[in-house]
């Protein structure tokens, strides 16, 4: 019994301990959401917020917003009214049995030190001449998330174009910090504005739903009001200050749009509907085995050649050692590293421009430095590289770096917008009804299969499935019998249709444009600069470079 006591006061003391400490890290926790939502209303205060409702003081305050000291970049947001009594109706912007918006009512823009509140609506249709062309001017970057979607309801309400939008969700797929999200980017976590700003600033953003869904047509705003609308358009500068310092892009800070140019004007949305895989939450997409082909064997072999005299002529994989060996055009003179010597004079010899091709390089990821498999990413891709000349093809070896997967798909979705561009730049679209040759067509590709697998599989299909695949055959060539010869022609017919003999495709024709204009060796710089800027890869091979082979 006095044991089974003591175990007992032990046991209790301990559960004490736990409840204590709970309480503690409880009470801890609870002050610092608390401290962490009075920093937040504290971020702008009334005096650094100007309501204005009348196009002269609006003209006044937007001329003074951005002084020449400024940085060039405005948080911008926007709120409205939604009417119960526009249901179903098409031009309120909604559909049919929703609760429509009306036009904007309320335009938020802000700086590091103040923030303006336009009341849009209460100026009779007129839109400021000084705001327009802030909003209009692209070299002034307005930041926010969804910010593009603000941009097409402005230019719906009010026939204003904006220009420079860049949503924030774009700068943070690309910091990608694995403490943020356990290796996947920020994005996976942080969609909306108040998540971003809990993982960036540190602060809960509050987001309630009575101001939020509150009367934005009032005579007057209510402090509340006033507040909530000014700090939405406050934090996302702050978020922007922030995220470019976490991506070393000072530059961009200071100096305008520089490595996010591609970015700038395109929604988000292109890439979130990708990530959104279900409605409980946005998890990273898994890539199909068929979608990223990874090697088995590593990409650099680090063989050597070298010319009679012992000259190093390049690092190889073997396969280019074993063609010289078979064909006694080189002889074995080492076996670690494998090195083979030529038996001929060279028709030259490696200069200066060349050393990349003499250095080994190891197989690791360039951006993360992994190894554990071997994932080839073309950094300039193959639609374009294809049509080059072919002085720039014999060195795409130089343009073929190793990433993980998860690298993979990010370089793949900067590519994406930066193909974008160039689609819009030499007006080259990329998908839609011009940018395919040709169409699969139905009926031929079941003809095919049905073909296939009577060849191949005869005589292991059940006699139900074997009868249902002749008649497929059977009907399409209206025929009693399938001879073995109709069987062969079937089985390698072509089951495309061709939709336009003229066509050309989107890497021809950029590539087309780029050589008449005598820009291609720009054109290949810009993609490794863009691989560069957006991936900023820490182990790459020595001598890679922006400028090689021009």
């Amino acid at each position: 019994m006095s044991a089974m006591s003591a175990w007992s006061r032990t046991t209790l003391c301990a559960l004490t301990a736990v409840g204590t400490l709970t309480a503690v890290i409880s009470a801890f926790w609870g002050f610092s959401r608390r401290a962490r939502r009075l920093d937040v209303t504290s971020l702008l205060d009334l005096s650094r917020i100007v309501v204005v409702d009348s196009e002269a003081a609006c003209n006044e305050v937007v001329e003074g917003l951005l002084g020449p000291e400024r940085p060039a970049v405005v948080g911008l947001d926007c709120e409205w009214a939604n009417s119960p009594s526009l249901r179903g109706n098409k031009s309120g912007g909604g559909k049919s049995g929703d609760v429509a918006r009306t036009k904007v009512d309320l335009l938020q823009l802000a700086t590091l030190d103040r923030a303006v509140l336009v009341r849009l609506r209460k100026m009779r249709g007129k839109f400021p001449k000084k705001l327009e062309e802030m909003i209009e001017n692209k070299s002034i970057l307005k930041v926010g998330v969804a910010v593009c979607e603000d941009a097409v309801r402005l230019q719906n309400d009010y026939g204003v174009r904006v220009g420079g939008c860049l949503d924030l969700r774009h700068i943070a797929t690309r910091c990608r910090y694995s403490w943020w999200t356990g290796g996947g980017t920020v994005i996976e976590r942080a969609s909306g504005l108040q998540s971003l700003a809990a993982t960036v600033l540190g602060v809960a953003l509050e987001k309630s739903f009575r101001v939020r869904c509150s009367n934005w047509r009032a005579e007057f705003l209510t402090d509340k009001q006033v507040m909530y609308a000014a700090n939405d358009a406050y934090v996302a500068v702050k978020i922007f200050e922030r995220l470019m310092s976490w991506d070393n892009g000072r530059e961009l800070w200071k100096d305008g749009i520089g490595a996010y140019e591609t970015v700038i004007d395109v929604p988000f949305k292109y890439i979130s509907k990708k990530l959104n895989k279900n409605k409980k939450g946005c998890k990273p997409l898994k890539p199909k085995a068929s979608s990223y082909a990874t090697r088995h064997s590593p990409l650099y072999d680090n063989c050597q050649l070298e010319a009679p005299n012992g000259i190093l002529l390049c690092t190889c994989d073997r396969r280019k050692i074993d063609w010289y060996l078979k064909r006694s055009l080189a002889e074995i003179v080492c076996e670690d590293p494998p090195t083979a010597r030529l038996n001929f004079e060279p028709s030259g010899v490696p200069d200066e421009s060349r050393k990349y091709y003499l250095a080994n390089k190891l197989n690791v990821y360039v951006v993360c430095g992994k190894d554990n498999s071997y994932l080839r990413k073309n950094v300039v891709p193959h639609e374009y590289r294809k049509y080059f000349p072919a002085d720039m093809k014999n060195h795409r070896s130089h343009d073929v770096l190793l990433l993980c997967t998860d690298c993979h798909r990010l370089s793949d979705y900067h590519d994406g917008l930066l193909r974008q561009k160039l689609a819009a730049d030499y007006r080259a679209p990329v998908s839609g009804s011009q940018a395919a040759r040709q169409s699969r067509n139905p009926q031929l590709v079941r003809v095919r299969s049905a073909a296939n697998a009577l060849m191949q599989k005869k005589h292991r299909l059940p006699q139900q499935r074997k009868t249902n695949l002749e008649s497929v055959l059977k009907d399409h060539y209206d025929v009693e019998e399938i001879s073995e010869d109709l069987l062969k022609e079937s089985a390698s017919m072509d089951a495309n249709k061709t939709l336009d003999e003229e066509y050309v495709s989107h890497g021809e024709m950029v590539i087309a444009a780029a050589k008449a204009q005598g820009k291609l060796k720009d054109f290949e710089r810009m993609w490794r600069q863009h691989f560069l800027d957006t991936m900023h890869p820490q182990y790459l091979p020595a001598y890679w470079s922006v400028t090689h082979n021009q």
